[in-house]
């Protein structure tokens, strides 16, 4: 975290499309006053995360009322040249009336084995939640807006898995059980990762 000239330098050399840099303001709060499980960064982390995604679903003028699914990446994720052509495919099954319960995407390995599977045409629908290049819709935005996302005690990850636990996520919960579709052969690495 912090502002580096070189990072400035490699964005201004993008040309292949728009691109838009949000820098969040500094938390008024000090760390140390959140508690919770984990250390006080995760809840500073939460509070950035939840500050980003409220930007896209809600304050940016290029996604003024959009509706449909956003693709979150993080600055530490390499995508592969496929990603996009692969996310449009799983947003078109989650999307499907088939689906319900379907409410995002991941493009981390989906499957029950990722180290076996090879077949990079094959997705899954899962129970489970993983961050790793997650998609979803501004109705998911605004299931997590109302929720006690804020007030939950711990990072975005686990207030989203504790959103689906009691049933805060989908309008069709407890009738439904949220799932996410991903890939079998992961769309994404995580750079410093070993």
């Amino acid at each position: 975290d912090g502002l580096f000239t070189d990072m400035f330098e490699l964005i201004s050399e993008i040309d292949f499309c728009p691109v838009r840099v949000l820098l969040h303001p500094l938390p008024t709060d000090a760390i140390g006053k959140f508690g919770g499980r984990g250390s006080d960064g995760v809840i500073v982390v939460k509070r950035h995360w939840k500050w980003l995604v409220d930007q896209v679903f809600g304050e940016l003028r290029e996604t003024e009322g959009y509706q449909g699914d956003m693709l979150l990446l993080e600055e530490d994720h390499m995508p592969t040249p496929d990603l996009l052509v692969t996310l449009h495919k799983l947003l078109a099954i989650k999307n499907s009336p088939d689906c319900e319960g379907c409410w995002g995407v991941y493009n981390k390995f989906g499957c029950q084995e990722e180290e076996k599977e090879t077949d990079v045409h094959k997705a899954c629908r899962v129970k489970w939640f993983v961050n790793t290049g997650v998609a979803f819709n501004a109705s998911v935005h605004a299931a997590i807006s109302r929720s006690d996302f804020e007030s939950f005690r711990d990072g975005w990850d686990w207030a989203i898995f504790h959103l689906i636990q009691t049933g805060q996520l989908l309008p069709c919960q407890p009738t439904c059980t949220p799932h996410m579709i991903a890939p079998a052969v992961s769309r994404i690495s995580n750079i410093g990762t070993q």
